[in-house]
This record gives C-alpha cells, sequence and structure tokens, in this order.
C-alpha cells in the first residue's frame, strides 16, 4: 500500500471525455490528491504498530504468547477500524483494474470455461454475499463491546437489569480474560473455575463458562480465563445473526438490547436486506439463463400444443404436428444468430461461417466453384437457416405456393408424380431442389406454384434459404443465377421424361383411403411396384 501510494504520483492515466494520456506530473499529482489520496493514506496508516504499542504487544509476537494479552485500552479498537479503508481500495483496485479481463489468469480461464460462465458470476456473488455477512457480523460484535454502552446501560447491566447481545450468548466479550482475586471460605470448593498462586498463596476465580489455566509469564495475576466459546463459535453466531437479519427471517434467538446494537440491526435490515434481494435477483437472472435455450423451446411446444387442442385435429394428424415441432425445434435458439453474425467483423464472420457451412457446401454441385470464395460463402450462409423434416411427411406440394429453397444434407427424399403416388426419382445428399419457383419469381412471374410433389419417406435435414434471399444472392451473382437455371431445366426434363416413361401405373405407393391419407397428410410407406 506504501509503494502504492507513491506510485500513484507517477502513474499516467487517460482523460476521461478525450482519451488523451495525461504525462504531467503536475495534473497527474493534482488528480490524485483531490480524489484517492487522503483514502489511501487513511488505509495504510500503520495501525497495526500502534496497537501493538497501546496493548503491549510488541514482544510477544515473537514468543508468540499475544493470545494471553488482555487489553484494556478502549481506544486501541478505535485506531484498528483504520484498516477498514483499506477495502475502499481493494474496491478501486477492481473498478480500474478488470480482473476478470482476457489478460489476467481467472480472465483467460473464464475464457476456456466459456460455457461454464455461469458458475464464476454466482461465485462472484457468493463471494460478496459471504463479505457482506461478515463486515455485518463483525460490526454486530463489535458493538457488544461496553465502551459503546451509555453510562445508564452499564449500570443496568452491573445491576443485571439489562444485558447486551453478547452477555446473552456468550456470557463475556473477550476470550481471554484476566480472573478476579476472592477470599474462599470453608464452603468454597475448587473447580476449574478457581485457581490459587503458589507463590502469594492468592486465590483467584473466573467468571461463569470460563476456564481457569496457570500464566506464569503474564503481567499481573500468573492465570487467565478461557471462555467456553472460542473464536469460531463466536465467529459463526455473529454470521448466523447477520444473515438472518439481512434476510429478515429473524427468528428472534439473538436480538439487540443496547442502543448501539439496535441502531446496528436497523441499518443491517434496511442495507443489508436491499443488497441481499439485489444480489438475490442476480442470482436468479443468472440461473434462468441457464434455461434460456429450454424455455424458448418450451414455449413453442406449448404454442403447437395449445393450437392442437383448439383446432381438434384427428390423433394421427396431431401426432405428425408434435413429431415436426420436436425435431424441429431444436434450431430455436434464445439469440438472434443473424444479430450476432453481423455484429462480427467480415474476416471473424467469414471464418465462422466456412467453419460451419463449408462441409457441406463443397459436396453441393452447383455451389463447388463458390468453395473459395469467402465473400460468397459469408453473404449465402448467413441467410441459411437448419430445417428438419419427420419421415412420411412432404415438404411441400403440387401446386403450394411456397417459394423456399433447400439443400438435402441427409435423408432418404422422393419427387412424387402429380396423384402424390407415382415415384419419379430420388434426390440425393447434396442437392438443391426447390429453386424452379424462386428463379419464376426473379423472372417476374410472381403467381409461380410448385410443380412437383416432395416426400420424405425418412428423416431430412436441410437448409433453407427463402427466395427472397436467393434473388439478392442472384443480383450480386450472376453465373449463381445462370447455374440454378441450367440445374432447373436438367430437373424438369428428367421430370418429363420419367413421367412420359413410366406413366401412372409403374413405381406407385399402396396407402390407406383416401380419407385417412388426407387425415395423417402423407402416405404410409413407399412400396415399389
Amino acid at each position: 500500500f506504501w509503494s502504492d501510494l507513491v506510485l500513484n504520483f507517477f502513474v499516467a492515466y487517460e482523460h476521461p471525455a478525450t482519451g488523451e494520456l495525461i504525462t504531467d506530473h503536475k495534473r497527474i499529482a493534482k488528480r490524485y490528491l483531490a480524489g484517492w489520496f487522503f483514502i489511501d493514506l487513511l488505509a495504510t496508516f500503520p495501525s497495526d504498530y500502534i496497537v501493538k504499542g497501546i496493548t503491549g504487544t510488541w514482544g510477544c509476537s515473537w514468543t508468540n504468547t499475544c493470545y494471553y494479552v488482555v487489553s484494556t485500552d478502549t481506544s486501541a479498537t478505535l485506531i484498528a477500524l483504520l484498516r477498514c479503508m483499506r477495502f475502499f481500495r481493494i474496491v478501486w483496485i477492481f473498478k480500474n483494474f478488470n480482473v476478470l479481463s482476457f489478460r489476467t489468469v481467472i480472465g483467460k480461464l473464464q475464457d476456456e470455461l466459456m460455457g461454464m460462465a455461469w458458475i464464476i458470476g454466482v461465485l462472484e456473488l457468493l463471494i460478496v454475499l459471504i463479505f457482506l455477512g461478515h463486515l455485518t457480523g463483525c460490526f454486530m460484535y463489535m458493538f457488544g463491546h461496553p465502551k459503546w454502552q451509555t453510562s445508564t446501560e452499564k449500570e443496568l447491566i452491573a445491576d443485571y437489569e439489562l444485558t447486551s447481545w453478547v452477555l446473552d450468548k456468550f456470557k463475556g466479550y473477550d476470550i481471554i480474560t484476566t480472573p478476579d482475586p476472592f477470599m474462599p471460605t470453608n464452603t468454597t470448593i475448587v473447580t476449574d473455575q478457581i485457581g490459587q498462586d503458589p507463590k502469594t498463596k492468592q486465590w483467584y476465580m473466573c467468571d461463569s463458562y470460563y476456564t481457569i489455566f496457570s500464566c506464569p509469564d503474564c503481567r499481573g495475576a500468573p492465570f487467565r480465563c478461557h471462555s467456553h466459546f472460542g473464536f469460531a463459535y463466536r465467529y459463526v453466531t455473529s454470521m448466523y445473526w447477520a444473515y438472518t437479519t439481512m434476510t429478515t427471517v429473524g427468528y428472534g434467538d439473538i436480538v439487540g438490547y443496547v442502543i448501539a446494537e439496535k441502531i446496528w440491526a436497523m441499518v443491517t435490515m434496511v442495507i443489508g436486506g436491499f443488497f441481499l434481494s439485489f444480489t438475490f435477483g442476480r442470482m436468479s437472472n443468472i440461473i434462468g439463463r441457464l434455461d434460456a435455450e429450454k424455455a424458448a423451446r418450451s414455449e413453442q411446444m406449448a404454442m403447437a400444443t395449445e393450437f392442437l387442442k383448439d383446432v381438434e385435429l384427428p390423433k394421427a394428424m396431431s401426432r405428425k404436428v408434435l413429431e415436426f415441432y420436436r425435431h424441429n425445434i431444436k434450431s430455436i435458439k434464445p439469440y438472434d444468430r443473424d444479430a450476432v453474425l453481423m455484429r462480427l467483423p467480415f474476416e471473424m464472420r467469414a471464418k465462422i461461417v466456412r467453419y460451419l457451412y463449408l462441409p457441406t457446401i463443397k459436396t453441393v454441385p452447383v455451389l463447388q466453384r463458390y468453395a473459395e470464395d469467402e465473400v460468397f460463402l459469408t453473404d449465402l450462409c448467413t441467410r441459411l437457416q437448419h430445417y428438419h423434416c419427420p419421415a412420411d411427411t412432404f415438404v411441400y406440394y403440387k401446386g403450394e405456393a411456397s417459394s423456399d429453397v433447400f439443400v438435402l444434407v441427409r435423408g432418404d427424399m422422393h419427387i412424387l408424380d402429380t396423384d402424390r403416388r407415382t415415384y419419379l426419382f430420388k434426390v440425393p445428399e447434396g442437392t438443391v431442389f426447390g429453386e424452379a419457383v424462386a428463379l419464376k419469381h426473379i423472372e417476374g412471374d410472381t403467381k409461380a406454384r410448385r410443380t412437383e410433389n416432395l416426400y420424405c419417406k425418412s428423416a431430412c435435414d436441410m437448409l433453407k434459404i427463402s427466395a427472397e434471399s436467393l434473388t439478392e444472392m442472384c443480383e450480386h451473382y450472376p453465373q449463381l443465377y445462370k447455374d440454378l437455371q441450367k440445374l432447373s431445366k436438367s430437373r424438369q426434363a428428367r421430370l418429363a421424361a420419367n413421367r412420359s416413361v413410366h406413366g401412372t401405373a409403374n413405381t406407385q405407393l399402396t396407402r390407406p383411403s383416401d380419407a385417412t391419407a388426407m387425415a395423417n397428410g402423407a402416405p404410409d410407406a413407399l412400396i415399389r411396384t
């Protein structure tokens, strides 16, 4: 602290308005003297040495016998309170030097354990709570000392008409006290509270709940009294009072009796209760964010369930709707993916989307030529969305007005004829499909509709891009428009050839009646005839 006090006169600072680095020593000194200097000076005040001088414990520090020294000077405690100013110095250090920044060890650990960042947040709040309880409990114990009592309160305590919470719970403020001399009688029974000096034959006695022990090296009486309630018991009891008061539980087993104790209890209930409520609120937010993704998915499932209850669909169709939601709900996130990516610099965004989508794009023939174009990949991948269709489901029907374009990542997908029964051909993985309607929209035919039925025999995972996004992509990349046109023409030619060759009797589906099929929303199975 002393070295820091001196160095602060030579450490440059950044101007809060202009960001200029101030190196002029006069301005640095003036700023420091007008700010934290006096707090730092009090924090570095050598109160420990002054207290040792007052209490006469200079020598006992070397012999480790300070525990047996009983201080009778109340001013020593007041001087020792100056050490509390160091707390404000620590607050300043945490404020001006971010201990959780990337350059610190803790910051690096937090970055490495990114998925467990909530644990660090909870630990920070727990540390604050523990320190607040420690501070509150220690002050409550301090206010139980006789020096904080008025003269009237001292008289009432001496007459056993009043007490303090420390006397009520521990029967004494100090753990080590000096015994009182007394004259034994013929009926006196020697107990662990009574002792006799073998040299002077003087008898000494400790108060109740204290045990006498020999202390030949102690000044004055060669005995000391040790409380049955040690430091740990007193500390835990003080902390117990602090938390029961801050949480406004107040069991009533520990209460303030004298004025100082009552005032501190009121301060604790107001300030401590407010701060504790704030801390619990923060902790609830941290824990609540852990289930943010689960909550978002549950909300979507709840909406779908309520919809099904309201429209009273057949059970078979309701099961298909719920199955669809259960599979696609995995893509629901409690954040805006595009917004997160768009905040990043282009280079970083390009690296991320390449990592996410490049393996898939390399398997798509129409997109392979763009695999090394970072601008194209970034533009395309920020528009893609994951899409899933369960087994025995149509992606779209012929005549449907939808215009989204898909890329099949994995799954068994087939194109069916107009009757939704005739098998035309299988869509291979890594293929773009559904582009015909989007291309017609680009050409100006906004009323274009689907010309085929697309059926998922097994569960299919896809990437989806809207027609509007594809239009913008084709405007920026004309070659992509040409490649999609070529793909669409070849596919339409193959569909026409298959229809003319196979007719409507070859490669059909066997399924239940039309009414049941309409209720189910798709045929039950594909069987080649």
